[in-house]
């Protein structure tokens, strides 16, 4: 367990090391005013920015998987990072089920044959992880790692700009092009949040 310290809530600082993830999420939320010249094709599902999301992602993975600090907690988060990718296939979805014929459309569940499983499997995976984290422990972990460090605020913010500009985006502006750019952001900014808090240095008695 940590030492109980007076942390503050939010820290202002930014941290060197990870800082261009932060300047490039910034640089992917400019591009979003210039994306009637980009490729409609950057809007798809399986897109060039898709992938490059999900490498981001996986990076977070890594990076969790590397902890320095709480490394039973990190490796329970690799599954939520895991969880994060799946969706962004739609649960294998939009990569085994494509219309054939037909630009960036895909079947329902319910149109696959045995495709109602996959709510079942999907619900069974988020309860075991809701179980993990409670009798495991890994909310002791979490709340430690709160008190001894405080909220990067520009990380959070900048992933929040990211969340807004995706789903105004996707329901105001229907822009798929500017959603997908919107999100790699955010990953970006997760993906900065991520560094910050798993390069902790390890502390005694964890």
């Amino acid at each position: 367990m940590l030492t109980p310290v007076n942390t503050p809530l939010l820290s202002f600082r930014l941290d060197i090391r990870w800082l261009p993830l932060l300047v490039a999420a910034v640089v992917t939320y400019i591009a979003c005013c210039f994306t009637d010249r980009m490729p409609i094709e950057w809007g798809y599902e399986n897109s060039l920015v898709e992938n490059i999301q999900m490498a981001v992602l996986a990076a977070a993975g890594v990076f969790c998987a590397t902890a320095r600090n709480h490394r039973g907690f990190y490796r329970f988060a690799v599954f939520v990072v895991l969880l994060l990718m799946l969706r962004e296939v739609s649960f294998g979805r939009t990569i085994f089920f494509p219309v054939e014929g037909q630009v960036d459309t895909f079947y329902k569940w319910k149109e696959i044959p045995y495709g109602w499983l996959a709510h079942w499997i999907i619900g069974a995976y988020m309860a075991g992880m809701g179980l993990t984290f409670l009798f495991k422990g890994h909310w002791k972990s979490l709340w430690d790692i709160v008190r001894r460090k405080a909220y990067p605020f520009w990380g959070i913010l900048v992933m929040l700009i990211g969340l807004v500009l995706a789903s105004l985006n996707e329901g105001t502006f229907h822009d798929c092009v500017a959603e997908e750019i919107s999100e790699l952001g955010m990953y970006l900014a997760f993906l900065y949040l991520v560094a910050v808090y798993t390069r902790l240095p390890e502390s005694k008695g964890e």
